[in-house]
């Protein structure tokens, strides 16, 4: 229900979501994957937009861990299509 409502916002306003939920991940029309590690005694943050595939793999990451099977694919692949199918469905009710 959470992530239904940020992408009933997300119609009219623009929502930037920090999140390490993949249920609300998937919701995103843009994913992006921040990185924050130490560099000779300096702290680095990388910020990078995901592709599909890209965006396929680090759901499937979060719902399972650094270990991604065929399972957490085909699952991240579900939460992807299931959220496509919401959103067009909130996009019809609204407009």
């Amino acid at each position: 229900m959470v992530a239904e409502r940020i992408a009933r916002i997300g119609l009219f306003k623009q929502v930037l979501c920090i999140t390490h939920l993949p249920q609300i991940a998937c919701m995103a029309d843009t994913q992006f994957y921040i990185d924050k590690y130490t560099e000779d005694e300096h702290t680095v943050t990388r910020i990078k937009k995901l592709v599909a595939g890209e965006q396929l793999n680090e759901i499937a990451r979060m719902a399972s861990g650094s270990d991604i099977s065929a399972a957490s694919l085909e699952n991240a692949m579900e939460m992807l299509n299931n959220a496509k199918m919401k959103k067009g469905k909130l996009k019809r009710e609204l407009t």
